[in-house]
């Protein structure tokens, strides 16, 4: 079973404000721990905006001269264990999303995580992130297999998956903005990894770029960063 997570997102528009639903990943920006060494190692940068400044996230502005230079920093360090420069475990974001998802506490003893490999994104395409949405951004992922360990953890995921409807979770956005949030609203969608694979399989290469439809859910281009079975055009898997 493939578990992923499903984002409402409530975004302002020129009239009406408009909400959509996605299915990708868990994870997210990984953060910067010296950045004082890490100019030393990719020279100055700014940060993409002042929420990640505010984070230490590692989503920075690079010039595409120094692209590679930075892309090959992050390969290096990225498969460090426990690298001083820059977060290489997991854990931190996948307790704040299952907690999103989940209102559950993550413990360190309920998933057990294996390093799955790095895939590059070379060629940058607008994010939608909130705080920089639409900025040209590539991004470059370590992916991670977490196994459920835990039976009760395993029950709440299935049991959420099945909970929420995409509409629900839209509703639940909405409600989230009027209380003065940011109007998000997250859940978990729990699907057959056969059949996950099989629908992208069935896509030709070419077109893969792009989100996808399947059981209904729109999917994220970036799920595919975790099939490694599946090939498309904007990823590059590094042995």
């Amino acid at each position: 079973m493939l578990v992923l997570e499903r984002v409402a997102t409530l975004r302002k528009g020129t009239g009406q404000d408009s909400s959509t639903v996605q299915v990708k990943p868990f994870g997210g920006a990984v953060r910067i721990l010296d950045g004082r060494v890490l100019r030393q190692h990719i020279g100055d940068f700014e940060f993409d905006s002042p929420h990640s400044q505010a984070e230490q996230d590692f989503r920075i502005l690079v010039p595409t001269s120094a692209w590679e230079k930075v892309k090959q920093f992050c390969l290096l360090h990225l498969a460090a264990p426990d690298d001083a420069i820059i977060e290489t475990s997991p854990l931190r974001e996948l307790s704040e999303e299952f907690m999103d998802a989940l209102h559950i506490d993550l413990e360190l003893g309920q998933v057990l995580l294996r390093p799955a490999g790095l895939v590059v994104e070379n060629t940058p395409a607008p994010t939608a992130n909130l705080y920089s949405r639409g900025v040209p951004t590539a991004r470059i992922y370590r992916i991670f297999e977490a196994t459920v360990l835990e039976s009760s953890l395993c029950t709440a995921l299935l049991e959420n998956s099945q909970r929420y409807s995409d509409p629900d979770l839209q509703a639940m956005a909405a409600a989230d903005r009027a209380h003065g949030g940011k109007g998000r609203a997250n859940a978990v969608l729990a699907l057959p990894l056969e059949a996950v694979t099989h629908s992208y399989l069935k896509v030709p290469l070419a077109q893969r770029a792009g989100a996808l439809t399947i059981d209904g859910h729109v999917f994220d281009p970036s799920v595919i960063a975790v099939l490694e079975n599946v090939a498309a055009p904007q990823y590059e898997r590094q042995i």
